[in-house]
């Protein structure tokens, strides 16, 4: 023990994460803290035992959170909440399931204590799993306007799939995820950064509205428009080796999903095209920009 304010707790393997955040740092701190004002004690720290050395080396010191963690939200709030603690919290590692060596009587407290909180875990996390059964198919959720296109993804018979297949082949695996996550609401802007307690607000930093994965396409704000201009350049360089109408009508279907605004169809004379630019709008107006095209292109 090091002083009034040391506390241990052992956390196992892959229920680290839950446990760290069900002790809640800030009410420890806060409950330390209070000790240390009334037994004058200006110094202490929390050690952290782990069986998972795997889960210290992800929490501790200066390494890098990287979003292709399956525990990335998580680990980034522990790491945020131990850096903004007033308490020196230290790991410290401990072998797990030593009760299968040795007796329970011959394990030191740590051990003890690891063989406890292992079966807490364990009995917590059927317990979760017990109230909030999850249903085949249902863990991840995509739409398109409101309408999932999860599990058998083809389903939506609208998209022309080949499309689909060979420009995410011409894609690196990066972007892959970067779409797959806009797709899924899970991309890093404001809403999503203040839940996870990386930003203090979820105001998009140009016009103070909440910046949704939608609104980083649509928004107004300062200097928002010449930067879509830019990119628009980009697509056009494309556009323009192909028939004039089917550039018209891919721009303005862009041009009217940024503006929030019905395009303006009479834009485009040719009859086929203007019909597979209603298509392309009824089947989703967000589709187009994250490449879903519709089979009648």
């Amino acid at each position: 023990m090091e002083g009034l304010a040391q506390r241990s707790f052992l956390l196992r393997r892959t229920h680290f994460w839950v446990l760290v955040l069900s002790l809640d740092v800030p009410k420890i701190s806060l409950h330390i803290e209070e000790n240390w004002e009334r037994f004058e004690v200006h110094k202490g720290k929390v050690t952290i035992g782990c069986d998972c050395e795997g889960a210290i080396a992800a929490c501790e010191g200066d390494r890098s959170v990287s979003c292709r963690w399956k525990c990335y939200d998580i680990v980034s709030r522990i790491k945020h909440e131990l850096k903004d603690s007033d308490i020196d919290f230290v790991f410290r590692h401990i072998s797990g399931h030593q009760d299968k060596i040795k007796s329970f009587e011959e394990l030191d407290i740590w051990e003890q204590t690891n063989v406890k909180v292992d079966k807490f875990a364990k009995k917590a996390l059927s317990d979760y799993v017990a109230e909030v059964p999850l249903s085949r198919g249902d863990k991840w959720l995509l739409t398109m306007d409101n309408v999932p296109i999860t599990s058998d993804i083809k389903t939506t018979e609208s998209v022309d799939w080949d499309i689909v297949e060979r420009t995410s082949a011409m894609c690196t695996r990066q972007k892959r995820i970067k779409r797959s996550k806009h797709m899924a609401h899970i991309c890093p802007v404001g809403l999503i950064l203040e839940r996870r307690k990386e930003r203090p607000t979820s105001e998009c930093p140009r016009c103070k509205m909440v910046e949704t994965n939608v609104h980083i396409v649509t928004c107004q704000g300062p200097d928002t428009n010449p930067k879509f201009l830019t990119a628009m350049e980009t697509i056009n360089e494309w556009l323009d080796q192909g028939p004039p109408q089917f550039a018209i009508a891919i721009n303005e279907l862009l041009r009217a999903n940024r503006e929030q605004r019905e395009p303006n169809w009479h834009l485009v004379s040719d009859d086929m095209i203007q019909t597979t630019m209603k298509q392309q709008w009824t089947m989703s107006k967000l589709a187009l920009q994250w490449g879903f095209l519709h089979k009648g292109w």
